[in-house]
């Protein structure tokens, strides 16, 4: 996706008439000025992202001694990578280093180019090491659902001191999803698609042109610029510096990122989300003042509350749909909603790529991305040593609820990861870590259950592998697991996020498969509003794996895989922490008690 110039950013704001510019979106909340992240390292390359302050060229300095800016002369073996940083609103931009020693601690500073004073980072703790050729052992962190304005108006901390005084003995990060919340739906911090939804008059009067042309571009532009505003306010905490300027990190996203259920709703429930109230339920707002005027007065008078102190223009406003207290009418030209949703999804896909995805390991050293995103392969694998293999799953850039199959992952990614097992597990591999967003198990059948009395949960069950949707396409996927676990005798680690708790199960399926263990870890989440403690009432309990047949659609059965629960809690903000040993597996999950603020932890054996 190409980036915007200079100058078409300009002349966007200035064409701006009631909408806020970016800076004056959630104008009160302090953005990031700058930051450094580690990502994907290899035993001779490292990926080093930088978000600068200004444009300019920056540099990057790399040296296996301790590296001080101000110092005389330099250390003799320093490396500098050089970046120009246009001012296309961004800002950021992924350092390629290469032909670095092995397992070897790198110091690094990133300094304005001719300008010494203008230091993003130069003291001892930013530094990171090298990959191994060979591992013993491996210690991954992982975390998911990172929203500290949920519930308040204050950046909640959350579990994000307990990591960061965990990261010099990490050799990795991972970041399972919703690393922003754009719908956080709590007072803290605006909801987008409420902001899109209830402006869309101005939207209408800003994007569209006399003619009834909607100008695409522009919009997108806008709302690249209004996303980005998300990341710079949500990672602004020195503990995320902290972790992520040493530590190796790998991400994926998952729906906050884009839309709440976003892949398990139609084209027709996306619209629905930028529908007005009145225009829900098929019916047209009033725009009638002294009708609406009048039906105040009776209801206050039915009410015996006295509205004397109120004008007619304060009475009409009690009333009033959003788009119609900004003097517009709403937007009911559908396929122009559908369009706006579409293109605020690829705009989605733009920011997330420039804050996270570029620096997950890739085929290619810079990442095309098309215009539109959809198609696109946002899964990827890397590794450490030939001892861990990792493969991340992508369950919201191609999932499509209304696909005929392979709903959650698409078929092109299914045959990748195929490929993957069939060509990169060896006998030479120890254990395999797959990081799946959303759980394969976790709530129990109860919660399915629940949709037929609470609508809203629609798209929340039809994410999870659970849903009777999905059965096929995790059946298949399952199957897969467990064949190549049985075949190495190995361990495969899921790691997921999403629901706001913590559990862990182990799935054994000894009549088929007698040698394999599939794990699977769940964290959720690191600062986000936790589900209430009570919730693991309603995690899935010890029993066998159930499957619908004929799509989701036919009668339950009863398959040979046992689930068994080896942890489980709610109510915390959490994050986890696997050691794999050889095949041996462990898992100590980290939490804050809100109540009192302290640290604990609990470990696990599998």
């Amino acid at each position: 996706m190409g980036a915007c110039s200079s100058h078409e950013l300009e002349g966007l704001e200035k064409k701006l008439t009631s909408l806020p510019t970016p800076s004056e979106f959630e104008g009160a909340k302090v953005r990031l000025s700058h930051l450094v992240m580690i990502g994907d390292v290899t035993p001779s390359t490292a990926k080093v992202w930088v978000k600068a302050p200004m444009p300019g060229s920056w540099e990057l300095i790399l040296s296996t001694k301790s590296l001080f800016i101000d110092a005389d002369q330099p250390p003799e073996d320093c490396r500098i990578f050089t970046q120009h940083f246009e001012n296309t609103g961004s800002l950021t931009f992924c350092f390629e280093c290469d032909d670095l020693k092995e397992n070897t601690t790198y110091f690094y500073s990133v300094y304005l180019e001719g300008d010494t004073s203008t230091v993003l980072s130069s003291n001892k703790s930013c530094h990171f090491r090298t990959a191994k050729s060979n591992y013993d052992s491996i210690n991954v962190a992982f975390f998911s659902c990172h929203d500290p304005f949920s519930g308040n108006n204050d950046f909640e901390p959350g579990a994000w001191h307990s990591m960061s005084k965990l990261a010099d003995d990490l050799d990795l990060i991972i970041g399972g999803g919703d690393q922003i919340y754009l719908d956080s739906n709590e007072p803290g911090i605006t909801d987008f698609w409420v902001f899109l939804r209830d402006n869309q008059n101005l939207f209408y009067d800003q994007f569209v042109d006399s003619k009834g042309s909607f100008r695409e571009h522009d919009f997108r532009i806008y709302m690249v610029q209004i996303i980005r505003q998300y990341y710079l306010i949500y990672w602004n905490d020195q503990n995320i510096s902290d972790v992520f300027g040493r530590v190796p990190s790998y991400m994926i996203w998952d729906d906050h990122e884009i839309m709440d259920g976003w892949g398990s709703l139609t084209l027709k429930e996306k619209v629905e989300v930028l529908k007005l109230p009145s225009l829900k339920t098929g019916g047209i707002p009033i725009e009638d003042e002294s009708l609406l005027a009048n039906m105040v007065e009776i209801s206050f008078q039915a009410c015996a509350q006295d509205i004397t102190n109120f004008t007619l223009k304060e009475k009409v406003e009690v009333l009033k749909l959003p788009s119609l207290k900004t003097g517009g009418i709403p937007i009911e030209d559908e396929s122009l909603l559908a369009n706006m949703v579409e293109i605020s999804f690829q705009a989605c896909a733009q920011v997330y790529n420039e804050f996270q995805h570029c620096r997950n390991p890739t085929a290619k050293k810079y990442l095309p991305i098309q215009d539109n995103p959809t198609g696109f392969a946002w899964d990827y694998s890397y590794n450490r040593g030939s001892q861990y293999q990792f493969y991340t799953l992508d369950m919201r850039g191609n999932h499509d609820c209304t696909a005929a199959s392979d709903r959650l992952l698409g078929r092109g990614q299914h045959e990748r990861m195929l490929q993957w097992l069939d060509t990169s597990i060896t006998k030479e591999t120890e254990a395999i870590f797959i990081t799946s967003p959303v759980p394969f198990v976790h709530w129990s059948s109860i919660v399915e259950l629940s949709v037929h009395f609470m609508k809203s949960l629609k798209d929340d069950l039809m994410d999870a592998w659970s849903h009777p949707s999905n059965h096929v396409e995790r059946d298949k996927i399952l199957a897969a697991f467990f064949y190549i676990s049985n075949l190495y005798s190995i361990p495969i680690v899921i790691l997921s996020g999403d629901v706001h708790c913590v559990s862990a199960y182990t799935l054994t399926d000894t009549k088929k498969f007698p040698n394999a263990k599939i794990i699977n870890v769940t964290s959720s989440a690191i600062t986000r509003k936790p589900c209430p403690a009570m919730a693991t009432k309603a995690f899935q309990g010890s029993g066998k794996m159930k499957t619908k047949g004929n799509d989701g659609k036919g009668i339950t059965q009863i398959t040979n895989i046992h689930c068994e629960p080896k942890f489980a809690k709610s109510g915390v903000n959490n994050f986890a922490v696997v050691k794999a040993e050889r095949k041996s597996i462990s898992c100590t999950f980290h939490w804050v008690e809100k109540s009192r603020g302290k640290l604990k932890q609990s470990t696990v054996k599998f």
